[in-house]
């Protein structure tokens, strides 16, 4: 597998993309996963879809209109999923939007 994963970024339309280490994003879930053993359920799902992850996808225009907005895992052969992060999980939308701030 890769090292990197094509981070997709779509924001007022305008979609931006920038290849971002496997490894440090999940080094980064995974703590999350450590650190709130109580509410970690998105970081677990994510932690799960990472290594077989080609395209991570993010659409913050649908993250405004959306109460409970998605990420998009695209694997090598194509296969999307697609992991709901309701909009309470800032630390989650705070590590994926660092990318592009």
């Amino acid at each position: 597998m890769k090292e990197t994963i094509m981070y997709e970024w779509k924001k007022n339309g305008d979609v931006r993309k920038k290849e971002i280490d496997r490894d440090e994003l999940l080094a980064r879930m995974c703590s999350l996963v450590m650190l709130y053993p109580e509410d970690n359920v998105i970081a677990k799902q994510i932690v799960e879809v990472l290594p077989i992850t080609v395209t991570l996808k993010v659409d913050k225009d649908r993250y405004e209109d959306e109460e409970t907005p998605k990420i998009y895992c695209v694997d090598a052969e194509g296969v999307t999923r697609s992991i709901a992060v309701k909009k309470r999980h800032t630390i989650i939308w705070a590590m994926l939007d660092k990318y592009f701030s």
